[in-house]
């Protein structure tokens, strides 16, 4: 490999940048271009769980490839519509535990992801009763 390696160095030099008289020497070009930074699929949710005491909820979400960041939001929800949202930043989808919440009371959760794009979407709220 190191040879044919130093031989396509040497007939790259010896072409003089003529792309015809190098494709006739039995030799492929590298491309030398760069695919574009593709859009992250949408965040979602592993699931979501009770803490170990009350007040705590556990959440964990999805892997994403090439994501390099993630956060949580979540609102306390009355008659079905979420009030202010809190947002936590994670740096890995790692389960995380959100404390301090009301017990009995139903909250509901949203992710999103952050790729080289910037971030997806929020994901579509799901909802979850304290305990």
């Amino acid at each position: 490999m190191k040879m044919y390696k130093q031989l396509g160095h040497y007939l790259e030099a010896a072409c003089d940048g003529d792309m015809a008289k190098f494709n006739t020497s039995g030799f492929v070009a590298a491309p030398t271009t760069r695919t574009a930074p593709q859009p992250l699929p949408p965040a979602a949710f592993d699931w979501i769980d009770r803490g170990s005491s009350t007040g705590e909820v556990v959440v964990k979400a999805k892997s994403l490839p090439k994501a390099v960041g993630y956060d949580v939001r979540y609102a306390p929800v009355a008659d079905g519509v979420p009030g202010s949202w809190t947002t936590v930043t994670l740096t890995s989808p790692k389960k995380t535990t959100i404390r301090s919440l009301s017990p009995g009371a139903a909250y509901a959760f949203q992710v999103r992801a952050l790729g080289k794009l910037g971030y997806t979407d929020w994901s579509d709220s799901m909802t979850f009763i304290c305990a």
